[in-house]
Parts: C-alpha cells; sequence; structure tokens
C-alpha cells in the first residue's frame, strides 16, 4: 500500500494550527519530516510520533520498546521465583 503523504498545509489543519507553527515544530527539532526540494512532506508515521511525543514524550518507537521492556521483567521475575523454588526444594532435600 502507498503511504499517504502531507504537506505542512495538510499538516496544519490536521493539527489545527498554522502553517508557521509547522515549520516553527520541524525547526525545534520536535516534528520529523522529509523534503521534496525545499518542501517539507509527511507521513502518517511522523504525525504519530509527533502525536505522542507530544502527548507521552515518548516516540512510537520508544513507546513499543517499554512495552517490551515490561514483557521482559515480567518473564525475568517469573524465571527467578522459579530459580528460588529450585534452590529451596534443593536446600530442604539436604
Amino acid at each position: 500500500m502507498k503511504p499517504i503523504i502531507y504537506t505542512t498545509k495538510d499538516l496544519a489543519t490536521i493539527l489545527g494550527v498554522s502553517d508557521e507553527t509547522v515549520r516553527r515544530e520541524i525547526k525545534r527539532g520536535r516534528l520529523k519530516c522529509f523534503y521534496v526540494g525545499d518542501q517539507a512532506r509527511f507521513t502518517q508515521v511522523h504525525i504519530e510520533d509527533y502525536m505522542n511525543v507530544k502527548d507521552f514524550g515518548m516516540t512510537t518507537r520508544e513507546i513499543e520498546l517499554e512495552k517490551e521492556k515490561k514483557q521482559l521483567l515480567e518473564v525475568i521475575a517469573e524465571k527467578d521465583r522459579t530459580i528460588k523454588e529450585i534452590k529451596n526444594f534443593i536446600l530442604k532435600e539436604v
């Protein structure tokens, strides 16, 4: 599927701000884009990342990584509990 590409004006309309606000956010490094000539263009990923950073302080990828980290920590905790149970069982047998 071909991604939808948005112009600065399109994005300003979506966000309910002026074109200049969009350009300022790009200059501040808060809004990622790519350029066609000297014109900024945006994909849905750019917009989602911007909104996530604005709302949650993290990019989409950072949010995904935090979820993965939480899952891994739960797996580690479960393994630690299992190891502790085995250790206690062995010590009772001795």
